[in-house]
């Protein structure tokens, strides 16, 4: 299912994929992936890291302890749940997953909830970055996001998917990442290449490739940013050392 054998001509860089999955998605998706398709794909594509998370954590867990060599788990909190935020807290302690993974649309709450709040301190004291899914109203529109990140200058947010089909949504993004030095943009989903070119014009240091396996094939996003119309250094700045800094 998952072909590793397409190549793109100018494709010699390595990469750190910042986001994606190993889950089954049911109706209307269809699609999944195993940790073993995953790393084929990694090594084929010269993905050197992902960092991955689902709803259920503990698979992300097992996952990440059977190959620590490639994959970097972020815990996916529900902020509604009073279990799964302390939960959350045991993951970043003493599992040391090195992130958390907001997505207001699925459990339908929005950015500037209290609770939210809650969740965003907690990241500020463990250190960690906060990726929250983007594009989809009513609940994950860049401006809701960016006041979220607003009052927790501190913490790192990865706004997903950087605005995602709409080119409103991702110009909004653009416009709030310009104005927030804490928000960087992940590429993922978004199907305008050139936005990416004009994302690192306002944000050079914070914009990170992604892929969002499984909903979306290495070759595709990496076609996304090797014709956006950025140079060999910023390629290598959005494929591989920005997301270093969140690591």
């Amino acid at each position: 299912m998952w072909r590793n054998d397409i190549r793109l001509e100018g494709d010699d860089f390595r990469k750190i994929d910042a986001h994606s999955h190993i889950q089954e998605l049911d109706y209307p998706f269809n699609v999944s992936i195993t940790p073993e398709e995953f790393i084929d794909l990694m090594d084929a594509y010269r993905i050197e890291k992902a960092i991955i998370s689902d709803i259920d954590n503990e698979k992300i867990l097992d996952v990440v302890k059977e190959h620590e060599d490639k994959f970097i788990g972020i815990y996916w909190v529900n902020p509604r749940s009073r279990a799964s935020v302390e939960e959350m807290k045991k993951f970043l302690e003493k599992h040391e997953f090195r992130g958390i993974k907001l997505h207001p649309l699925l459990h339908m709450y929005s950015p500037t909830d209290p609770r939210v709040y809650e969740v965003m301190k907690i990241a500020e004291d463990f250190s960690v970055h906060v990726q929250i899914h983007s594009g989809h109203p009513p609940t994950s529109l860049p401006w809701q996001i960016g006041e979220l990140a607003k009052k927790f200058p501190e913490v790192r947010v990865v706004m997903v998917h950087m605005g995602h089909g709409n080119a409103f949504y991702i110009q909004a993004a653009i416009e709030v990442a310009n104005g927030l030095e804490n928000i960087f943009l992940e590429t993922s989903g978004m199907p305008m290449p050139a936005k990416i070119r004009q994302a690192y014009e306002v944000a050079p240091k914070r914009v990170v490739f992604g892929i969002d396996l499984p909903c979306h094939h290495p070759v595709v996003e990496i076609a996304k940013v090797l014709t956006s119309g950025l140079d060999k250094d910023a390629i290598e700045r959005v494929f591989y050392k920005n997301a270093k800094v969140l690591l």
